[in-house]
């Protein structure tokens, strides 16, 4: 994507085809990923983060902590253990036999507005999530504009991260005010 102009957004319409049950499994292990954000909440006891031992058996030099390998709370140990397995489960037996890819359509916002005019549910969500980076992108030239103002940030620093948060542009001028971001 370029930018967050109309005709440079897409809409990949996917169309899958598969047993009701594979889907609804799909559903049911998404639907598990709340308790995951929910177990982020909960550290794991100090003495099981710091045992320290071999855990890659692919690499027999590393030696390290239980939680720079598996992490520090209940949530990522669920994650690994439980989650990754059970959605890799259900993906290889929907997919299985189907080859890589369902057939899927590349689309311009405004081609979806045109096909889709029956049910806007379809693209209305897209909308809404560019009118969301939209205003990211607002809040991130306003903060580094700030902080170069305030004198915490280089020119070059500046120039380097809306460089890395915008694509292109004229950005000395977007870092002057000179310019806003072209929607």
């Amino acid at each position: 994507m370029r930018g967050w102009k109309d005709q440079d957004v897409r809409v990949i319409i996917c169309l899958e085809d598969c047993k009701w049950h594979w889907f609804v499994l799909e559903w049911l292990v998404e639907l598990q990923q709340y308790l995951c954000h929910w177990l982020h909440n909960v550290p794991l006891p100090r003495i099981v983060r710091e045992m320290e031992r071999h855990w890659d058996e692919d690499d027999p030099e590393y030696f390290g902590k239980f939680e720079d390998w598996y992490g520090d709370d209940l949530g990522c140990l669920w994650h690994s253990c439980v989650d990754n397995p059970l959605s890799q489960w259900v993906w290889k037996h929907k997919y299985a036999g189907k080859g890589a890819h369902s057939p899927q359509w590349e689309l311009t916002l405004d081609e979806a507005r045109k096909t889709f005019a029956h049910d806007p549910a379809i693209y209305e969500w897209v909308e809404k999530e560019v009118e969301q980076h939209k205003q990211w992108d607002a809040e991130k030239l306003a903060e580094v504009r700030e902080a170069y103002k305030a004198g915490s940030m280089t020119r070059e620093q500046a120039l380097e991260k809306l460089e890395w948060w915008f694509d292109s542009g004229n950005l000395e001028a977007l870092l002057d005010g000179l310019a806003e971001k072209q929607e």
